[in-house]
């Protein structure tokens, strides 16, 4: 038991000097107004706001915990980001030449596919086209 960081043994000392000063009597009567007191305290609104603001601090070194991992999360990820567009620019340099010749070989191909096509239409013997 844990309340105000009050342990049992501390509240048995309390307890046993509260025993002594008032008598087996006055006890009962104080420990019921101290109880009165206490839940009177609980039920304020002033006790709510300081607990809510007690729940907000407890909880930040959580979320500022949090937040550093995140960035560490995020500078990894820049980080992987930067290494996979030089790898991509890296592939791109290599493809462009290839991609080059491939176009300068189609062009000549269709260049000489044409000349043909010229050729052979320019000899086409005008008796074939007569017997047609």
């Amino acid at each position: 038991m844990n309340f105000f960081n009050i342990g049992f043994s501390e509240l048995m000392v309390v307890l046993v000097i509260m025993l002594i000063f008032l008598g087996p009597h006055r006890m009962t009567s104080a420990a019921y107004r101290f109880a009165r007191f206490l839940r009177k305290i609980m039920r304020s609104d002033t006790w709510r706001n300081f607990f809510d603001i007690y729940k907000e601090i407890k909880q930040y070194p959580s979320q500022i915990m949090q937040e550093v991992n995140m960035e560490e999360i995020k500078k990894e990820l820049r980080d992987i980001q930067q290494k996979t567009d030089n790898e991509i620019q890296k592939i791109n340099q290599e493809i462009n030449p290839q991609k080059i010749n491939l176009q300068e070989t189609e062009q000549s191909r269709e260049t000489n596919a044409e000349s043909q096509q010229e050729q052979s239409a320019a000899h086409i013997d005008p008796e074939k086209i007569h017997e047609q």
